[in-house]
């Protein structure tokens, strides 16, 4: 696909939160995710004879550094697991995938303690493909997108948030190819529940 547009606004996103006063106190997180997969891969092979598992649990493990109470920058690794997993007589089919993403988020306070959020990224996704008798590899940097809700857990140890959260990884698997089998990009849905830990740090001179 072509990112260079997309990439242009995320270096202006990103160019705009460096601007953000230096009264503001930054904030370094690290958190933890896991959820169920939906994607729309299917097999080539005829589905009315074949046994097809199109969901699994994906983990993710994350970094993120808040530019304000309002905008953040999160570095991420996700574990997409199997995608597809298909048989049929004499033929097979399975699908994996991971992704390495920088996403920009921004928040909006909607009650005490909870707010909502959205976000835009690009990531590197990397998948492979076995089928009958063949296997294949590829990678791609496509854009991601999410939107959920996060809790500042008053209950719990100081600086714990619990979010839930839709994201969609677009164009996964775009070219992978083997044998006679080449995959065209599905977007992968993810809904993720994720704990962070923020590191509360005093702002420089």
């Amino acid at each position: 696909m072509r990112i260079g547009s997309f990439a242009r606004t995320l270096r202006a996103l990103a160019c705009a939160a460096c601007l953000v006063p230096a009264a503001a106190v930054a904030q370094w997180y690290v958190g933890v995710g896991f959820g169920p997969t939906n994607n729309e891969f299917l097999p080539s092979f005829n589905p009315a004879n074949s046994n097809i598992d199109d969901s699994d649990t994906a983990y993710k493990i994350l970094v993120g550094h808040s530019f304000g109470p309002n905008f953040s920058a999160e570095l991420e690794f996700a574990d997409l697991n199997t995608l597809v997993r298909a048989t049929a007589p004499g033929q097979s089919t399975q699908i994996d995938a991971s992704t390495f993403a920088l996403s920009l988020v921004g928040r909006f306070p909607v009650y005490t303690d909870l707010a909502m959020f959205g976000r835009i990224g690009l990531g590197r996704w990397d998948s492979d493909l076995l089928v009958t008798g063949a296997s294949g590899s590829g990678s791609g940097f496509d854009p991601l997108i999410g939107l959920g809700l996060e809790y500042s857990l008053r209950f719990a140890p100081a600086n714990l948030k619990l979010a839930l959260e839709w994201t969609q990884y677009q164009n996964v698997g775009e070219g992978v190819a083997a044998g006679n089998t080449k995959l065209t990009g599905q977007n992968v849905d993810v809904i993720w529940l994720r704990l962070t830990y923020h590191f509360r740090l005093a702002p420089g001179p």
